[in-house]
């Protein structure tokens, strides 16, 4: 790799990772003030170089120092203009005035914006995109940070992007990748800070390629941008059943991302990374034969398998379900609203980290007398009391490490205790028309207790039937 690759590396990484910042010091260009012109200069030949073909030209470069609005060429020399930009320039096609560019629009007759063609037009605002454009290179628009939207038209031949073809493009707020879209690749929207609101193509099967990925310019760093990398107000995604395979990194750095959604044809998650901090719901399509989800809780599509439970899920008791036999390891790892959690029968395993920061986890409860848990401190929470069958697995891992243990024969007593068993509240007395009653005590049996709350919703029922009786009258009238 050159040095000026390397360069432009270390700057994408910086911009994609370091919010909004641009990619390379805004003075690349002069010390000139950068201003927009009113009007649109129609770009002439006099001020591009290009390059002819048989059928068509290609613009390479744009020669004259220009502000504001551009539009390219439609034809030149008789012949239509079908590719912008240069292979290998990464600096972009109007290099050093890439910044002072405001709005730019593209002729019908373009099919191709090669890669890097606008990297770091940073005052970009907007640009037009024509439904003849069927490829949009790597990097092509990487780096505008003023840009708020980007228009892709929804008619024409099939179409690709390229990777980090929108990356730091900060203001970016929504977009729609129309279903003509059959390829994205990977960073794509990477570091896109204000991205809220995406719509994917319906045709596309992956979110990354692997082999123009692994031939980054980035790669030499270890840096591999997701897809939807460090896009941090992204809240809500869900994925076109056409999507069967995601970048391990897609979500990283996706700080306020809630709620994922995950299709028919994505049956292997792999190594991607799911315990994000804001996380509440994961939901799968019910055509999905791999996974499936309870509650917002993913697993496994007969749910046998407990694979995630999301850590900003706000519930602070959870019982698994009785269906689950598996856990995976760090499946409730750092959830931090959780308070209580019961482990079915059917669980013989406790995995490693299972149970890891769990910070408010004051009790779990483990119905398996074989449960074996992972011998490790980090297994289950330090201050959680475990409940469990005396002289089991699970006592001795409470023992190992210090931990309250209570048998889960009296815990299972205590919670099955009935409302008879629980004595009535004597009152003081209050007189009424001459008879004296105990303050709350509906039915006159000289105690306050759960017979009294069911005279009072049967006398709710009644009215609301139409009855006009006091309660005085309904109580004698029941007691006759």
């Amino acid at each position: 790799m050159n040095i000026k690759k390397r360069f432009l590396a270390c700057a994408i990484a910086v911009a994609v990772t370091g919010a909004g910042l641009p990619y390379y010091n805004k003075n690349i260009s002069g010390d000139a003030e950068i201003t927009a012109s009113a009007s649109t200069t129609v770009l002439s030949e006099s001020q591009l170089e290009y390059e002819k073909f048989a059928d068509y030209v290609q613009i390479t470069k744009v020669k004259d120092y220009l502000y504001g609005n551009i539009e390219f060429p439609s034809t030149i020399e008789g012949l239509p203009v079908k590719v912008i930009g240069e292979e290998g320039n990464i600096y972009g096609i109007a290099r050093p005035y890439n910044p002072n560019l405001k709005n730019i629009k593209i002729p019908n007759t373009v099919t191709t914006i090669l890669e890097y063609t606008f990297v770091n037009c940073y005052n970009l605002e907007f640009v037009e995109i024509p439904s003849s454009v069927v490829e949009i290179g790597d990097y092509a628009f990487a780096g505008g940070s003023k840009l708020p939207s980007v228009d892709i038209p929804e008619t024409g031949e099939d179409m690709t992007i390229g990777k980090a073809a929108f990356a730091g493009c900060t203001t970016l707020s929504s977009i729609t990748i129309p279903d003509r879209v059959t390829d994205m690749g990977g960073g794509c929207l990477a570091g896109c800070t204000n991205l809220q609101y995406v719509t994917l193509s319906n045709t596309m099967t992956k979110l990354y390629d692997e082999s123009r990925s692994d031939t980054s310019v980035l790669s030499s760093y270890g840096s591999k941008f997701g897809f939807f990398e460090n896009c941090t107000s992204l809240k809500n995604i869900k994925f076109p059943d056409s999507i069967a395979s995601i970048d391990e990194r897609a979500f990283t750095g996706c700080t306020n991302l809630s709620k994922i959604t995950i299709g028919a044809n994505l049956t292997e998650l792999g190594n991607l990374k799911l315990d994000l901090e804001s996380l509440t719901e994961i939901n799968v399509s019910n055509d999905n034969s791999s996974y499936s989800s309870d509650n917002g809780v993913l697993m496994n599509k007969n749910k046998t398998s407990l694979i995630r439970y999301p850590k900003a899920n706000g519930n602070t008791e959870y019982a698994i379900p009785e269906s689950v036999t598996s856990i995976e390891s760090g499946a409730f790892s750092d959830c931090t609203n959780l308070t209580k959690v019961t482990v079915p029968e059917g669980v013989a395993k406790i995995s490693s980290n299972t149970f890891k920061n769990c910070t408010r986890l004051k009790k779990i409860i483990i119905k398996n007398a074989d449960c074996n848990i992972y011998s490790n401190p980090e297994t289950i929470y330090k201050d959680a009391v475990i409940v469990g069958y005396k002289d089991s697995p699970v006592q001795e891992y409470a023992d190992t490490y210090s931990r309250t243990f209570i048998d889960i024969e009296e815990e299972l007593a205590t919670a099955t205790t009935t409302v008879s068993d629980i004595p009535a509240v004597e009152t003081t007395t209050t007189t009424v028309s001459g008879n004296t009653y105990s303050l709350g005590d509906v039915n006159r049996d000289g105690f306050i207790n759960a017979s009294d709350s069911s005279c009072i919703l049967a006398y709710y029922a009644y009215m609301s039937a139409g009855g006009t009786q006091s309660l005085e009258e309904y109580l004698e009238l029941q007691s006759d």
